[in-house]
């Protein structure tokens, strides 16, 4: 993603590379449920996410969620948003809304972490901090934002 101090990673599991991170939660619009769908949807739905965190003003940053294995990334690299602050239920139910499975939350202590938006996803409730191995294997498929 692109803060004004520049570019940075953020991944799952892994310190936030940047204070201005600490809180925050990255979030998309794309591929509701994990299922593809195509571009002009994508570009609409996050369009009106965009549209909406303005409304909200929420600070934000564009972010994009990049699959860490290079075949997928052809796929599945999903433009979103870092909503920065301690507005984790905001950025849950932004996710609920536009039918997502879970976004990438970090604390205030700068730790990363997969949290469900959809209940049942990674075995957890909605809110709940998805563990590890679920956690990575999201990661696999496009939780690393940058």
């Amino acid at each position: 993603m692109r803060l004004p101090s520049g570019p940075v990673q953020v991944r799952i599991g892994r310190p936030a590379p940047d204070a201005a991170l600490r809180p925050s939660g990255i979030l998309t619009a794309y591929n509701p449920l994990s299922r593809t769908v195509g571009p002009h949807a994508n570009e609409a739905a996050g369009a009106r996410l965009r549209r909406l965190v303005e409304r909200l003003r929420v600070p934000f940053a564009p972010a994009v969620g990049v699959p860490d294995d290079p075949e997928m990334r052809k796929a599945w690299t999903e433009p979103g948003l870092a909503l920065l602050g301690d507005v984790r239920p905001i950025v849950v139910a932004l996710a609920r809304r536009f039918g997502q499975n879970a976004v990438v939350w970090t604390d205030a202590e700068g730790r990363v972490r997969l949290v469900a938006t959809r209940g049942g996803f990674g075995g957890c409730e909605v809110g709940e901090e998805v563990p590890e191995p679920a956690a990575n294997e999201s990661a696999d498929r496009g939780a690393r934002a940058r």
